[in-house]
């Protein structure tokens, strides 16, 4: 009986030491977007009382010693630790040079109320970095970084593993953010990145990345209008440098303000597990791509869109890529794979001159409605193309002339209506579901473009 007692109470102290709540917890971000693309209404956090705090306002305090009655006035009074928390007062500005961590599992984050704090940077280095060898664990949210000197807002230096941004604001620095050589486990979430001299997230050697929900706009603004060289205006919406195991999903990039280079960028001819999905892509304004993957293989674009101004939707020399479900609006120039790719379920509107170019291509299930007759739907060496719908000019072998009968094209609402020579005209090609998430088929057949017909 004794023994059993025993048991009973170790069991439940077991069981409250489970359920107590842990303040240091950080909540864990959805991995599931709300399913739209660009910043959500992301609450702020609030950290525990634990934390340190800082009110830039509190200077002369001579108690101050990092409480929330007491806060210190800087970031020059912390002293970096493991595992710890420190927070800045919203609707506050900070003036100050880099804030540097040196030390394992750092949150830096907000508290009060009001909205997110402001550091403003003087420094010609960068915002808040880690140090060189890097640090593991780091945590940057809810905050707003300023910094028009500086090298960049936000670095993750070399040899880092799971680091974060969330529901940040970056602006004014050279680059936005870097991600930097060996680092592994990288997450930026609901984070605005803008007014960036050149790339918007510079990510370099990076594995395992996420990126989502993320609003990137104004960026490369070294370039000028009409035109300025990429030796001088090189900067990318997102770029990836040797980068592999990455999801890009839910964002909003808009580079319709600068010209050159790309929306979206990665370069690794080892990459072969990267899904870029869910995004809207506008820009660049002249001279550049949308999406540019120089190579790799069995990479994945789908559920996009992505409107004019861009030369192309789509530049990629890697192997035997799948691109599906995307919607292409008033691009000069066509999607352009030079290797192998399979093409499904896509609508190439208004393109203005020719669809898609390239290697080896299979084109199924996609609506060609280019604008005039006069435009050229393929020019690829190799083709296998059938259950497409062409808009413009003669049928095929294997595919049809006829009218989509979309919702409202002037507004860019591509749905189906009833009568609509797309509807159960497509062909399996096992993707499970459209452009919305709706079940492939509704009907007898899949349906011919990016969205299914909803009786």
């Amino acid at each position: 009986m004794k023994n059993t007692k025993v048991l009973l109470f170790i069991l439940t102290m077991i069981f409250l030491m489970h359920c107590k709540k842990d303040d240091n917890k950080q909540p864990e971000i959805p991995q599931n977007s709300s399913g739209t693309a660009g910043l959500v209404d992301e609450p702020l956090w609030d950290p525990p009382s634990s934390a340190i705090h800082i009110d830039p306002t509190n200077i002369s305090d001579a108690l101050a010693d990092g409480s929330i009655a007491h806060p210190f006035s800087s970031f020059a009074k912390v002293t970096w630790k493991d595992s710890m928390i420190v927070a800045l007062k919203r609707g506050t500005t900070l003036e100050s040079p880099s804030v540097i961590i040196t030390s394992d599992k750092v949150v830096i984050a907000s508290y009060g109320s009001g909205l997110r704090p402001i550091i403003n940077s003087n420094t010609d280095g960068h915002a808040i970095t880690t140090i060189w060898t890097g640090c593991s664990g780091i945590t940057i949210r809810d905050i707003e970084v300023i910094a028009t000197k500086a090298s960049s807002c936000i670095i993750f230096h070399t040899n880092s593993t799971d680091v974060q941004i969330l529901n940040c604001k970056l602006h004014g620095s050279t680059w936005g953010i870097r991600a930097l050589t060996g680092l592994s486990n990288l997450k930026i979430y609901n984070t605005e990145v803008f007014d960036i001299k050149d790339d918007g997230m510079f990510i370099k050697v990076v594995d395992h990345i996420e990126i989502y929900n993320c609003y990137v706009h104004n960026v490369n603004t070294n370039w000028k209008p009409p035109t300025t060289s990429e030796e001088l205006a090189g900067g990318d919406g997102i770029q990836f440098s040797d980068c592999n195991h990455w999801r890009v999903h839910h964002n909003l990039i808009d580079r319709t303000s600068s010209g050159n280079k790309f929306c979206f960028i990665s370069n690794n001819a080892n990459q072969n597990d990267g899904i870029f999905e869910y995004n809207v892509l506008k820009g660049p304004l002249v001279d550049g791509f949308s999406i540019y993957i120089g190579d790799g293989e069995n990479l994945i674009v789908r559920y996009n869109q992505i409107s004019a101004p861009s030369n192309s939707p789509i530049y990629t020399h890697s192997k035997n890529i799948k691109i599906y479900y995307n919607t292409f609006e008033g691009l000069t120039g066509p999607l352009f794979a030079s290797n192998s790719a399979e093409v499904y379920n896509n609508l190439f509107y208004n393109m203005k001159s020719l669809a898609i170019q390239g290697g080896t291509i299979k084109a199924q299930n996609n609506i060609f409605d280019l604008g005039s007759a006069e435009y050229i739907r393929f020019k690829v060496t190799n083709l296998i193309e059938d259950h497409n719908l062409f808009v413009y000019g003669t049928a095929t072998t294997g595919s049809t002339v006829g009218n989509p009968m979309y919702k409202d094209a002037s507004k860019s609402d591509f749905h189906l209506q009833a009568g609509s020579d797309c509807i159960d005209k497509g062909i399996n090609v096992g993707i499970l579901k459209d452009m919305e998430g709706n079940i492939v088929p509704q009907g007898n057949a899949p349906d011919i473009g990016p969205f299914e017909f909803l009786p």
